[in-house]
C-alpha cells in the first residue's frame, strides 16, 4: 500500500518532457489546471508592411514559428499587429501596443492557438502577457518573452510558459461569477 502511494505521488508531480517533431515541450497538472512551458524560433520578415513612424499607425504581420531553432520544422505561423502609441524622442524609445496570436499547425498542439497581448518596446523588449487561447491551450494566462536569436539576425528566440484551467475556460462567465461569489 506504502509503494502504491508513493508512486502515485511521484506520478502526480514529476513534471512530463515530450517531443513530437522535434518539438519538446514540459507539461504537468496542477489540479484542474495545466502548466506548459517551452521555447520556440520565429523566422522574421513573413508577410507584412511599413514600420510605424508616427503614432496610431499600424504595422500587420504573419511569421513562421519553428521547433528546434531556425532550420527546425515548422509547427505555427504567428499573426500580429503593433499600434505605435508614443514615437520615439528625446532619447526615450517608442512604444507600441501589440497583439498576436500563435495558431499551431503541427505537432502535438495543432490547431489550438495562444492570444498575447501588451506595451512593447523593442529596445525594452518587455514579457508580454498570454490573455487568452484555444484548444489545449482554452483558457491560457501567462507570460511571453521575445529575444534576439543567436543564430540569425533574422530570428526571434520565443519564451512561453503559462497555465491554462479546463474548469474555468469550460464554464460560462455567469457559471465562473457565481461560483467565484458563493
Amino acid at each position: 500500500m506504502a509503494r502504491l502511494m508513493i508512486a502515485a505521488l511521484l506520478i502526480a508531480t514529476v513534471a512530463s518532457v515530450s517531443a513530437v517533431d522535434s518539438f519538446s515541450y514540459e507539461s504537468r497538472k496542477l489540479g484542474t489546471a495545466s502548466y506548459y512551458k517551452f521555447d520556440a524560433t520565429e523566422l522574421i520578415g513573413g508577410e507584412g508592411g511599413k514600420f510605424p513612424e508616427a503614432p496610431g499607425e499600424t504595422l500587420t504581420y504573419k511569421n513562421v514559428i519553428t521547433a528546434g531553432g531556425i532550420h527546425g520544422d515548422v509547427i505555427a505561423f504567428i499573426n500580429g499587429y503593433f499600434v505605435l502609441t508614443s514615437a520615439a524622442a528625446n532619447g526615450e524609445e517608442a512604444w507600441f501596443e501589440q497583439t498576436q496570436t500563435v495558431v499551431f499547425t503541427k505537432g502535438p498542439f495543432k490547431g489550438s492557438s495562444i492570444t498575447i497581448a501588451g506595451a512593447y518596446a523593442f529596445g525594452a523588449n518587455p514579457p508580454l502577457s498570454i490573455v487568452g487561447g484555444t484548444g489545449k491551450f482554452a483558457g491560457a494566462k501567462g507570460v511571453y518573452s521575445a529575444g534576439a536569436d543567436p543564430d540569425s539576425e533574422h530570428a526571434a528566440s520565443l519564451h512561453f510558459e503559462f497555465t491554462t484551467d479546463k474548469k474555468i475556460a469550460g464554464a460560462s462567465a455567469f457559471e465562473t461569477i457565481y461560483d467565484w461569489l458563493f
